[in-house]
Formats: C-alpha cells, sequence, structure tokens
C-alpha cells in the first residue's frame, strides 16, 4: 500500500499554481519585493540629507530636499498601490489604521518629551552643550557672512524642507514598518522581521565610512532600537501613529535648529548635513540609553491594540 505523501511546506504552496506567487502571505516574491523597497528607500530616502550641507550651494540643498519629496511620496504610493492592487490584500494587514486625536497628541507629546531629554541630558554629560538658543559659532558666522535671502526664497526653502520631513519620515514607516514587517513575517516570523528592517533602518542612518569608534557603533546601535520603538508604535498603535510620532520628533529636532540659527533655514541645512553617528562614546552611550528607556516606557504603557499580524497571517 502505496504510503500517504507528505503536504507541502507552506513556503512552497505557491509552487503548485503560479497565480499565487502574487498571494500574500505565501509568496517569496513579496518579501523578495520588500527587501528590494527597503534597499531602494537606503539610497534614496536620505537624498536631500546626503546633498545639502554646502555652504555655496544653498539653492542646491533646496532642489534637493525637493527631489527627495518626490522619491518619498512616489514610494509611498508604489507600496499602497503594491499591497492593493498586486498583492490584492487590505491595508489593514499592513498596519494602516487612523490614528485618533488622542494617540496622535500622545505621540506629539512623546516626542517632544524625547527631544526635551535629549537637550537636557546633553548639558548635564557635557559642559560644552549647546542649549537651545546658542548656534555653533563657526556655522552661524559662516551663513552670516552671506548676502540674507529676500522673504518670499526663505519661506519656499522652508515650506520645502517641512514637507521633506513630513514625507521623509512617513515613508520610512510605509517601507521600514508597514511592508517590511507585513511582508517578511509570513517567512520568518515577527521577531526576525523587526530585527531585519531596524538593522536596515539603522544602517540608512548611519554610515559604514563613519564606523571608526566606539561612538558611531553606539549610536548605530542607537538607531537600531529607534527602528524597534517604531516597530513598537506600528504594531500597538498602527502605521498612521508611528508616523506622527517620526515626523514630530524630526521636526522638533529641525525647529530647534532653526531657533538656534536665529530663523535662517540654511543653517537648519548645515545642520542635518552632519553626519549622523555621535563623535563622543559618553554622548552616544547617553543617547542610547534614552532610547531604550522611551522604549520601554511604550512597552509598558501604550495599549495592545491596533495591528494584529497573526490574524493577518491567518488567512
Amino acid at each position: 500500500m502505496d504510503q500517504p505523501s507528505k503536504p507541502r511546506r507552506a513556503a512552497f504552496a505557491p509552487l503548485d499554481n503560479p497565480v499565487r506567487l502574487l498571494e500574500w502571505p505565501y509568496a517569496p516574491l513579496n518579501w523578495v519585493m520588500a527587501l528590494a523597497a527597503i534597499a531602494l528607500a537606503l539610497a534614496g530616502l536620505d537624498l536631500g540629507y546626503a546633498l545639502a550641507g554646502s555652504v555655496s550651494g544653498y539653492l542646491f540643498d533646496i532642489a534637493a530636499y525637493g527631489a527627495e519629496t518626490i522619491f518619498a511620496g512616489g514610494l509611498i504610493g508604489l507600496v499602497i498601490v503594491w499591497i492593493r492592487s498586486i498583492e490584492g490584500r487590505p491595508l489593514a494587514t499592513a498596519g494602516f489604521r487612523p490614528a485618533d486625536a488622542q494617540t496622535i497628541w500622545l505621540m506629539v507629546a512623546l516626542a517632544g518629551l524625547w527631544v526635551f531629554s535629549s537637550n537636557a541630558l546633553g548639558m548635564i554629560y557635557d559642559p560644552e552643550f549647546r542649549p537651545l538658543g546658542t548656534p555653533d559659532r563657526a556655522t552661524a558666522l559662516t551663513i552670516a557672512a552671506l548676502e540674507p535671502w529676500p522673504l518670499w526664497l526663505h519661506a519656499l526653502a522652508v515650506s520645502i524642507f517641512a514637507i521633506a520631513i513630513v514625507t521623509g519620515a512617513v515613508a520610512e514607516e510605509v517601507v521600514y514598518r508597514a511592508w517590511a514587517l507585513s511582508s517578511l513575517t509570513p517567512a520568518i516570523g515577527l521577531g526576525a522581521a523587526a530585527i531585519i528592517s531596524s538593522l536596515l533602518f539603522a544602517w540608512s542612518h548611519v554610515s559604514i565610512a563613519e564606523l571608526t569608534g566606539l561612538a558611531p557603533v553606539l549610536s548605530l546601535v542607537d538607531y537600531f532600537f529607534s527602528g524597534l520603538l517604531f516597530c513598537l508604535l506600528a504594531l500597538r498603535a498602527g502605521i498612521g501613529a508611528a508616523s506622527v510620532f517620526h515626523t514630530a520628533n524630526n521636526m522638533l529636532i529641525s525647529v530647534v535648529d532653526f531657533i538656534d540659527g536665529g530663523g535662517d533655514i540654511r543653517y537648519v541645512f548645515e545642520q542635518w548635513a552632519q553626519p549622523r553617528a555621535n563623535d563622543d562614546p559618553v554622548q552616544a552611550a547617553a543617547g542610547l540609553a534614552l532610547t531604550l528607556a522611551v522604549l520601554g516606557f511604550v512597552y509598558v504603557t501604550l495599549p495592545r491594540q491596533g495591528w494584529d499580524l497573526t490574524a493577518a497571517q491567518a488567512r
């Protein structure tokens, strides 16, 4: 008597029907595409930051941030179209859900607490730390020596930069958290998916050329745990809430730089063009400790609701 054949592993189920190569959650193509999109984000989301910073090229900086806005917005659209039209699944399975007013205010307050605490720690551990309203003298003097911009040009630069901050933060959440987590989890599990997406998120912020000592390595670890924090926010409260927190954090940092620069957007361009990795081990360690503290706070206090990947995988 013939022995019954063993059932095929779920990972190979699409091979029984080629059409299922595009059916989530089985499709290997989907999580390969997710990794490809992350690689694309690594190269493109920081386009404005990478190109900005030349004292003689501020008009080019405006164009660079404009290009980043277009790239990030297009990437968000592509991910949404892929999930809905190609994979044919609800956006809810990728963590898309509206954030209520209470959650939005909580995310803004949490981002403010993070930025404020970072500045407070800076004043404690570094006697030479520049508190709010005290710009980097060399950069400020260099910019002050330039011809002042007309009001219309300055307003245009501020507007484009602000839009780039918003679209860049949202695009990172959509790519690293929404698509990466939902596409990788069925293949490798939620924990591994969160680790991989967070590692790539960290790598996109600290380049290999910066890893020249303890401080940059600690900065890389800090960005990794920041990625895990955003994963937790997305899983607990949805991609919308994580995007609000990410945007508010980046915007508040920019506002601090704007105040430090005396209201000159060119000073903000200079600050965002600086290397992301810290060059002081004590500062880097303090930043990592703060990130871990915020991660623990969110884990303990944020209600367990929102994105249910377990139910989504059971389709």
